[in-house]
């Protein structure tokens, strides 16, 4: 199979798709360019790689690299508030295996009809196994941003979600999984929730509209270290409270209530939004949790009134061998 009858069959064929991308363009899949069309806003834009054996393991299914691979680019339009529009898709192949592809397009669909967002178009290669993801998303064409930047003092920090679950999954990729166990159920959970991400877009596109709320990121590399980052471009302090912390429920099934608490702060691959809003802002949805406040300072974020990488270190303690977790995701840690 050629590159472009592997193009046509398991990318260009899903009924859809083809009706989600005739939406959003005036010339889709199978042009030189994708020519978006219909935009009444301003255009968001993000890119993102998975390569296999770094960001998922090597003995990962085909389904994961799509699954996880375009809910984490997805999640940052979330966190502009952005309305998912359309993505094209950069993928490397070490070789051309009909069985690896359809578990790949079928899973990469499934995650764009979940997001409401279309595939418009992008290139097949042979190399090592990697895919590129680069999405777009609508926003209002006026008016203020959701930005790192935005944060303001006296408001208080909000995430959605809960947290952990996919850090949690890790150590489980080696174990097998058997309904028969007692923790299958919660293994099960664990595993689903870093595969398949989850990323909050309707909440994402509320909170954009909503002139209170200030400033937005996405939690993919670590609640503590994206947090950081608002921290940092606002220049101002972010006190978290310990026991606000969402954890993922299933990890408290698995784990000590301090070794969960350190993959909620700690681990990556959450994809929920982490944000900072006026006093006065509220929201009805179980699924949104306030968990401190922003404060006078030269960018850093406490822990119950101490220093984040302070406290950790001091949970660390309590771990098993003083097990300790980086306060975030490295790419090139």
């Amino acid at each position: 199979m050629n590159e472009f009858d592997l193009i046509e069959h398991y990318f260009l064929s899903n009924t859809e798709n083809r009706r989600r991308t005739g939406s959003v363009t005036d010339v889709g899949n199978g042009d030189d360019c994708t020519v978006l069309s219909h935009l009444a806003g301003r255009l968001a834009i993000s890119t993102d790689t998975v390569v296999h054996g770094r960001h998922v393991p090597a003995s990962a299914p085909a389904g994961w690299l799509a699954s996880r691979g375009l809910g984490s680019s997805v999640s940052d339009l979330v966190a502009m508030g952005a309305k998912p529009l359309g993505f094209t898709l950069a993928l490397t192949l070490p070789k051309v295996s009909s069985g690896w592809l359809k578990g790949f397009s079928e899973a990469l669909f499934r995650a764009a009809d979940l997001y409401g967002i279309a595939l418009l178009g992008g290139d097949v290669t042979r190399g090592p196994l990697t895919a590129s993801y680069t999405v777009f998303g609508e926003l209002p064409k006026t008016g203020r941003l959701l930005t790192r930047a935005s944060a303001q003092l006296g408001d208080k920090v909000w995430v959605s979600g809960t947290l952990g679950a996919a850090a949690g999954a890790l150590p489980l990729f080696d174990q097998p999984l058997r309904s028969a166990d007692r923790s299958y159920r919660a293994r099960l959970q664990l595993l689903q929730a870093y595969v398949y991400p989850a990323p909050p877009v309707e909440l994402g596109v509320r909170l954009q509209a909503d002139s209170r709320v200030h400033a937005a990121i996405d939690i993919s590399d670590g609640l503590l270290a994206d947090l950081a980052h608002i921290a940092k471009a606002s220049q101002l302090d972010l006190n978290l409270n310990a026991s606000a912390i969402p954890v993922a429920p299933a990890l408290s099934e698995l784990y000590s209530r301090p070794h969960a608490l350190m993959h909620a702060m700690s681990g990556g691959d959450d994809y929920q939004v982490g944000f900072t809003a006026d006093p006065t802002w509220s929201i009805d949805d179980r699924m949104v949790s306030q968990i401190g406040e922003v404060m006078a300072g030269t960018g850093q974020v406490f822990i119950d009134h101490t220093p984040a990488d302070r406290w950790l270190e001091r949970l660390a303690t309590t771990l098993p061998g003083g097990m300790s977790l980086a306060t975030g995701y490295q790419h090139f840690g």
